[in-house]
C-alpha cells in the first residue's frame, strides 16, 4: 500500500475563532457535500470532540457506501482531524489547520491523506479531490462571507416548507450559521419532534420567533393545471398563507420579520419585449392572479406591523431538485435543446445565492415589500440549453415543439415552458447585494463540479 497525500488551502475573511467555530456546527457537512454528489448523513455527533462518531451515506452509481469515522486531536480554534475508519480508502485521514493571516483573515489549509495499492488510480483520485476542495472552499469562504455580514447574533427562525428543495438547503445553511431553526409541519414527523403545527399545539411554542421564513407551496410544475389542481396550488399558497399570518399577527411576542416565498410568475405571460423591476404591476393568466393573491394573503402581518419581505423567485437552480435535475439527464443524453422558439427569458438564480437573499432579507431592515430573487442576467431559453451543453460537453440542439408541450402539459406549457419574463433584481442591487454566481455558465460549471482549469478563469 502507498501513502497519497492532497493539499489545498484558501485563504478567509474572518478570524480563527470564527472559521473553526462554524466548522463544529451542525448542518455543515450538508453544506459542504458537493451538490452533484448523492450523499446524506446517517449520523453526526452533537459537537466535535475526540472519539465522537459520525456515519455517513454515499450513492455511487448502483453501489450504496457507508463510511464512519471520528474526529481527534480536537485543538480549538487551530485544528482538528477527521478518521475515516470504515470506507473506501481507509484509512483516510483529513486534518484541517486554521492559521491566522499577518493582514487580517486566516487562512484554512485540508490536508487529506489515505492509502492506495501500489498507489494506483493516485492522479484520478487527486483530480477529483481538487475538484470537490475547489467547490467546498468555495462554499465556506462565501458562506462565512454572507453571515459575518448579518448581525452576530442567534436567532430562533420558523420554516416553512423546510423539506422541500429550497428549505431543505436553507435549513443548514441557517444551522451552519449558528440560528436555531423551527419547522412547521403539516403532520408529526419522529425526526422533528419539536416542530410547530398550525392547527395544533400550544400557542406559547410560537412566541419569541426573530424571523419566519415561508416557503411553504405545492408543486406548481408536478402535474397538468386541471381544476382541481389549480384549487390545491391556491390552497397550498394563498389559503395557507392567510391562515399563517392571521396566527403570527396574533402573537403577543410576533416575529420582527416575515419572508415569503413569491414568484416572477407575478409579472404574467407575453412579456419578451421588456425587462421588469420589482415597480411593475401584475400580469394576465393564471400563474400571475395566483402570485397576486398569494402575495396579497400576508395583508395581516402588515397591519400588525411586521416588517414583510415577498421574494419573486425565478428558476432556483441546483441538481438535486426542481427544472436542472429533470433536465440534466437529458441533455447527458445528448437529447437536449432549446423549448420551442427558444426566444422566451429564463430568469434564474443558483442555490446558493437564493440562500444569501433568505438571510440578507432576514436581518437588512431596509428590505421591505417585492424582491425579485433572480440573477442579475437572465438569459433566452436557447441560451439557456446552450449553456447546459457547453458545461456537460454535449449537444444542444435538439428542440421541443410548442405545439407538443402544449398537448403534452395543457395550460402549463405556456406559462411555465413556453412563456419568460426577463426580471431584474433592481432592489437587491440598489441595496448592494452581492452574487456569489452571477452568470449562468459559472453558476452551472460551481453546481456540477464542471470548473475550467484555473489559469482559463
Amino acid at each position: 500500500m502507498k501513502t497519497v497525500r492532497f493539499t489545498r488551502s484558501v485563504r478567509l475573511g474572518v478570524s480563527v475563532k470564527t472559521a473553526f467555530r462554524w466548522h463544529i456546527r451542525p448542518g455543515v457537512f450538508e453544506r459542504l457535500t458537493p451538490s452533484w454528489q448523492d450523499a446524506a448523513p446517517l449520523s453526526t455527533p452533537p459537537e466535535l470532540r475526540d472519539g465522537a462518531e459520525f456515519a455517513l451515506r454515499v450513492q455511487h452509481g448502483p453501489f450504496r457506501l457507508r463510511w464512519t469515522g471520528r474526529p481527534r486531536d480536537v485543538q480549538p480554534p487551530t485544528r482538528f482531524v477527521g478518521e475515516r475508519q470504515r470506507g473506501p480508502f481507509s484509512p483516510w485521514i483529513h486534518t484541517h489547520r486554521f492559521e491566522e493571516e499577518d493582514l487580517g483573515g486566516c487562512r484554512l489549509t485540508d490536508d487529506v491523506e489515505f492509502r492506495l495499492p501500489f498507489g494506483l488510480g493516485a492522479e484520478w483520485i487527486r483530480a477529483e479531490l481538487r475538484r470537490i476542495f475547489r467547490y467546498r472552499h468555495s462554499i465556506i469562504r462565501h458562506d462565512l462571507r454572507a453571515h459575518a455580514a448579518a448581525p452576530d447574533r442567534s436567532m430562533r427562525i420558523l420554516v416553512t416548507g423546510s423539506r422541500g428543495l429550497l428549505g431543505s438547503h436553507l435549513v443548514p445553511f441557517l444551522i451552519a450559521g449558528g440560528h436555531r431553526i423551527a419547522r412547521l409541519l403539516h403532520l408529526p414527523h419522529p425526526e422533528f419532534p419539536d416542530a410547530l403545527n398550525l392547527g395544533s399545539g400550544p400557542v406559547g411554542a410560537w412566541e419569541g420567533l426573530d424571523a419566519v421564513v415561508h416557503l411553504a407551496g405545492a408543486n406548481l410544475a408536478a402535474r397538468r393545471w386541471t381544476a382541481e389542481r389549480k384549487r390545491v396550488l391556491r390552497a397550498s399558497r394563498v389559503e395557507f398563507t392567510a391562515r399563517l399570518a392571521e396566527r403570527l399577527a396574533a402573537l403577543a411576542q410576533p416575529p420582527r420579520v416575515v419572508i415569503c416565498a413569491s414568484a416572477t410568475g407575478w409579472y404574467g405571460n407575453g412579456q419578451r419585449g421588456q425587462a421588469v423591476s420589482e415597480g411593475a404591476p401584475a400580469g394576465n393568466g393564471f400563474l400571475a392572479d395566483l402570485t397576486r393573491d398569494w402575495e396579497a394573503a400576508a395583508a395581516p402581518l402588515r397591519r400588525a406591523g411586521i416588517r414583510v419581505v415577498h421574494l419573486r423567485f425565478g428558476m432556483i437552480l441546483s441538481p438535486r431538485g426542481g427544472a436542472l435535475r429533470k433536465l440534466l439527464p437529458v441533455f447527458r443524453a445528448g437529447l437536449g435543446g432549446p423549448i420551442g422558439d427558444g426566444r422566451q427569458w429564463v430568469s434564474w438564480i443558483a442555490m446558493d445565492d437564493a440562500l444569501d437573499v433568505i438571510l440578507r432579507a432576514i436581518w437588512r431592515r431596509e428590505l421591505t415589500g417585492p424582491l425579485n430573487a433572480v440573477a442579475p442576467y437572465p438569459v433566452s431559453n436557447a441560451s439557456f440549453a446552450t449553456a447546459i451543453g457547453r458545461v456537460l460537453g454535449r449537444p444542444a440542439s435538439r428542440r421541443a415543439p410548442a405545439p407538443l408541450l402544449r398537448v403534452v402539459f395543457g395550460e402549463m406549457a405556456d406559462a411555465l415552458l413556453l412563456d419568460g419574463v426577463q426580471a431584474l433584481p433592481t432592489r437587491l442591487m440598489e441595496d448592494g447585494f452581492s452574487f456569489r454566481l452571477p452568470t449562468l455558465e459559472a453558476a452551472l460549471r460551481h453546481m456540477l463540479g464542471r470548473y475550467l482549469p484555473l489559469s482559463a478563469e
